[in-house]
């Protein structure tokens, strides 16, 4: 899965992609009977799965985000338009800011303000290109924060004292039963957008990344039980944030975004 956060850049998941990927092996269906051809695709010069091998992580997810450029700018319409990323200037205009007002850290504030966050990503796609389902979920924080990065020990190929080697704080958290049963993703999910809605806005704040079990493949449920968890990549992350800037704000093709 991916968003399109540009005209002509989809935002995914780094881990999406294997060695000896070319742009030509590569194609972007936008939606039913819309296939896009690939200029180019950009991963996280610190994404480095194999980074924490010698602490006993197996694979290591830290900024599992990568872009693709498209050959051409994608013609926008009602059904066909990017989706608002924070810290730019476009989002400002989504949550009503004025350019002072305008902030990444009040972005955040607007975003990221409670203890749980109401948010949700779409699951897989189906035959003809739509959606599924839309999955609920809860991103975490504070002490419930502390118990969803925990659970991460329990993830196959892990074997770490300190779960915050491997949930940084460039990772999101969801799932679990509290304080309500969470969706969680499958297999066809990861590299889609994490988003809340605000102001009638649609506004991405993470990339689904990596998740403790396969609850899907095991018990064919898409709710979360006590201890599946959903890792995703944080958009407020620094240097996601400065990653983005760079090849956004520089789109030659399409409509460049202006971060603030």
């Amino acid at each position: 899965m991916g968003s399109l956060v540009s005209s002509s850049y989809i935002l995914t998941a780094a881990h999406c992609f294997k060695e000896g990927d070319t742009p030509d092996k590569i194609t972007v269906k936008l939606k039913k009977g819309l296939v896009v051809k690939v200029k180019n695709y950009t991963i996280h010069p610190d994404f480095k799965p194999t980074a924490k091998q010698h602490k006993g992580i197996h694979e290591y997810y830290e900024f599992d985000v990568a872009l693709i450029q498209l050959e051409k700018a994608v013609e926008m319409n009602f059904n066909l338009r990017p989706i608002c990323i924070p810290c730019t200037r476009e989002t400002n205009g989504a949550l009503k800011l004025s350019e002072s007002e305008g902030t990444c850290r009040k972005h955040e504030e607007i975003l990221m303000n409670n203890e749980f966050v109401e948010a949700a990503f779409t699951s897989d796609m189906d035959t003809d290109n739509s959606p599924k389902n839309i999955k609920s979920i809860t991103i975490k924080h504070g002490k419930y924060r502390d118990a969803c990065v925990e659970d991460a020990k329990k993830a196959k190929g892990i074997n770490v004292e300190n779960a915050r080697e491997v949930v940084t704080d460039n990772f999101l958290c969801s799932g679990g039963i509290e304080p309500k049963t969470d969706d969680v993703a499958c297999k066809g999910d990861f590299g889609g957008a994490t988003y809340v809605n605000k102001k009638g806005r649609v506004i991405q704040v993470g990339v689904v990344s990596w998740g403790v079990k396969d609850v899907c493949k095991e018990k064919r449920s898409f709710t979360s039980d006590a201890d599946s968890r959903d890792y995703h990549s944080n958009l407020f992350s620094e240097k996601i944030r400065s990653f983005l800037k760079e090849h956004l704000e520089n789109d030659r093709i399409g409509q460049p975004l202006t971060f603030l």
